[in-house]
């Protein structure tokens, strides 16, 4: 398994769109010199997988409604995360 992950090319099933394939590819290139992001969170934006679809500025606004909203029994902590043991200490 080691060997795939540092050899193997990146496999997608058909439920990826060319987008999402394409943002995936570039954040996980085994050259971390070469990886999107590299150069700070507005290249990871520009990408068409985000930048088609999220207009960011009204996103830091708090103007966009959610695709889904989860329900949860307190505003500070999700049901969730309030049975999960911490994982480091």
């Amino acid at each position: 398994m080691y060997e795939k992950i540092l050899n193997d090319p990146l496999r997608f099933g058909d439920e990826f769109n060319p987008e999402a394939c394409s943002i995936l590819t570039a954040l996980l290139n085994r050259d971390p010199t070469r990886r999107l992001g590299v150069k700070g969170a507005d290249e990871i934006k520009r990408h068409p997988f985000f930048h088609k679809h999220i207009d960011f500025k009204l996103l830091a606004a708090k103007k966009i409604q959610p695709p889904f909203k989860p329900s949860v029994a307190s505003p500070v902590v999700s049901p969730s995360l309030a049975s999960a043991s911490p994982t480091c200490a």
